[in-house]
């Protein structure tokens, strides 16, 4: 079977996707945002010339509460990506289980077209010899028809059960 890790679906990766973009704005989400303001002043009569630098930390501007509001964010996209990978995982196991159901399936019906084949040329040679009567060799050979048809059925079950699977990569 194919390796399970790379098992994915869209909402996983769209989930991906919005945690890595949370995370990296939580990242450049600083803890304050300072104001700096730059001035000068210069007095030409009395050539005297200042300048002046002021920052300002303010508790209005603390981002604590963004930053706890963005982690929040993160938990609840990780505990969407963890439920989705034990959805795909369940999607893996009944997708595995349907392969095999398939699989015992066509089996069964090979077997099945192997013994109506059989059944159906004894009959043919039995009405060649006069034992059978000709309903009968057409009864033999309608159920073989059955079970080819059956075959093809459960072979075409088993291609949409591996296709099912491989979805899921």
């Amino acid at each position: 079977m194919m390796d399970k890790s790379h098992a994915q679906t869209e909402k996983l990766v769209q989930y991906k996707i919005e945690k890595k973009t949370l995370e990296d704005e939580l990242h450049h989400t600083f803890i304050f945002q300072p104001t700096v303001s730059i001035g000068a002043n210069m007095d030409v009569p009395f050539s005297a010339a200042n300048a002046n630098l002021s920052i300002t930390l303010g508790i209005d501007l603390l981002k604590a509460e963004e930053r706890k509001s963005l982690k929040d964010e993160i938990d609840i996209k990780e505990r969407e990506i963890q439920e989705e990978l034990s959805s795909i995982e369940f999607q893996l196991k009944m997708a595995e289980e349907s392969i095999h159901v398939a699989n015992v399936m066509l089996d069964l019906n090979s077997k099945d077209v192997e013994t109506t084949q059989t059944n159906s040329k004894k009959a043919d040679f039995l009405l060649k010899q006069g034992e059978r009567t000709s309903l009968e060799g057409r009864q033999a050979l309608l159920s073989y028809d059955l079970a080819v048809i059956r075959e093809y059925k459960a072979s075409a079950n088993l291609y949409s059960a591996q296709a099912d699977f491989l979805i899921l990569f």
